[in-house]
């Protein structure tokens, strides 16, 4: 399971890597976590990133990392959401230092030292909802392992959200990938509600769909798999409920080469 995990995850990787080589300015943001009230509300309450640290945090650490979770901030300021950079030691000790925009538009910073059962007792708060399915992601094998052990998963990630050179949103990107089928054969809409073997999308599609609406923006799907890496498909959400998901496509329908991804998005999407 993890082999597959890391496998898929790499192919995602590959995918933003060579969206973001295009020198129009656009960034493609994955952001670490939007943590959900409970899976009765669908209420946001917090955007989350995770870091392993193996040494004593310093300004120069943290002033990089400021750098890589910028858009993660952006994002948190938009959905006027707090955010929370949650830093951890090899000793499982937990630094977490949290951002917020108050009713007048300025920014409180606020730092907390944790022992993982505190830290335990945190995520519970921000993180109401139940999670099968875990994020895999090459830097998360350390809070996956602390958080398993108490019978919880990270999870709430989201692929992609691509900004312009002026840090706008022009969409967000959710990726769904194949193991087994091609490109040409292959529409997660029909697993929606589910197989015999495997749980339906309802509860990992909604708070997609509900950011896409917070946002103001569009909810865009890239379909990847392993037997063809070189291509992609693409459609678009446009309505869903606990019995579909309407797309404006079938992204089999829609093919594409990933070396041209970024032209393709920006001409399929209209930024």
């Amino acid at each position: 399971m993890k082999r597959y995990g890391l496998s898929s995850q790499l192919l995602t990787e590959s995918f933003i890597k060579c969206f973001n080589g295009n020198n129009e300015g656009y960034y493609l943001a994955t952001i670490g976590g939007i943590t959900i009230k409970n899976s009765d509300e669908y209420e946001f309450t917090s955007v989350i990133e995770h870091y392993s640290f193996d040494k004593e945090t310093t300004r120069e650490n943290l002033e990089q990392i400021n750098k890589e979770i910028f858009f993660s901030i952006k994002i948190a300021e938009k959905l006027r959401l707090p955010f929370y950079l949650i830093l951890i030691t090899k000793r499982h000790e937990f630094r977490i230092y949290s951002t917020f925009l108050d009713i007048n538009n300025s920014c409180n910073n606020y730092v907390y030292e944790f022992n993982e059962n505190d830290f335990i007792e945190f995520f519970k708060k921000i993180k109401g909802t139940l999670q099968k399915k875990p994020a895999y992601k090459s830097d998360f094998f350390q809070i996956t392992e602390i958080l398993k052990n108490h019978n919880l998963v990270w999870g709430g990630d989201v692929d992609g959200v691509i900004f312009d050179r002026e840090n706008n949103i022009k969409g967000i990107i959710e990726i769904r990938k194949s193991t087994c089928k091609e490109i040409l054969n292959y529409n997660p809409a029909e697993y929606f509600l589910g197989t015999h073997s495997r749980a339906g999308d309802y509860n990992t599609w909604k708070p997609l769909f509900m950011l896409k609406d917070k946002l103001r923006t569009s909810l865009n799907l890239i379909t990847l798999s392993e037997v063809d890496k070189t291509k992609f498909g693409f459609s678009q959400v446009i309505d869903m409920n606990n019995s579909f998901l309407s797309l404006k496509n079938n992204p089999s329908k829609l093919v594409n080469e990933v070396s041209d991804n970024f032209l393709r998005i920006k001409e399929l999407i209209d930024f």
